[in-house]
């Protein structure tokens, strides 16, 4: 489920338009409201007072930097496939991340090594399916850089940190450091990227 939301979270890009990209962000900050009511749902977890004032800081936090200081513009917000593969990936990673409570008693490792063996696996059809349709391309030098970086980081050292996160502090609690991926995402793109640094 992890590797079907990346995967969904990059294929969402090739569908969104260059102003609607805020979207991404404000979906993203929606998973923690699905992995709260899975908690819910299946372990009986209390939200609480306090988890239920932060769950919505954090909703409004995340609102205010994809829209750059201006929620209002949510209501002009056209939403389009892409979106909606988005939304998709943040209900698989919610249920991901609820089901983490009752892996196997396996090191964090070992479990999303077989993870990754059955994504591998299940990504083979729509590779094949891309190659048939000559979509596929073969990655350059700064291509496979970044897959690297892909491999290395979001997708091997940051799993595994957070399957040991849920371990150790439950779903509902980890569900709430989701929200830093559009901020930092949001950091990034003005150290990185050049892009204008607005209050």
């Amino acid at each position: 489920r992890a590797d079907k939301n990346t995967a969904l979270t990059y294929a969402r890009a090739l569908h969104t338009l260059g102003q609607n990209t805020q979207a991404v962000a404000i979906l993203q900050g929606v998973a923690p409201v699905f992995i709260f009511a899975g908690a819910r749902i299946f372990y009986g977890t209390p939200i609480g007072l306090i988890r239920g004032l932060g769950l919505m800081l954090t909703l409004f936090g995340v609102t205010t930097v994809a829209t750059h200081g201006e929620p209002l513009q949510l209501f002009g917000m056209n939403l389009n496939i892409g979106d909606v593969a988005m939304l998709v990936a943040a209900i698989f990673y919610a249920g991901y991340t609820v089901a983490l409570r009752s892996r196997p008693a396996i090191s964090a490792f070992a479990f999303f090594t077989a993870l990754s063996i059955v994504s591998t696996l299940a990504s083979l059809p729509l590779l094949a399916w891309e190659m048939a349709d000559h979509a596929a391309q073969w990655p350059t030098l700064r291509g496979w850089i970044v897959i690297g970086y892909i491999v290395i980081f979001p997708s091997l050292l940051a799993q595994i940190f957070f399957i040991r996160g849920v371990a150790a502090i439950g779903p509902g609690r980890a569900s709430l450091f989701y929200n830093l991926v559009p901020t930092l995402g949001a950091i990034m793109a003005v150290t990185l990227l050049g892009e204008p640094f607005a209050l």
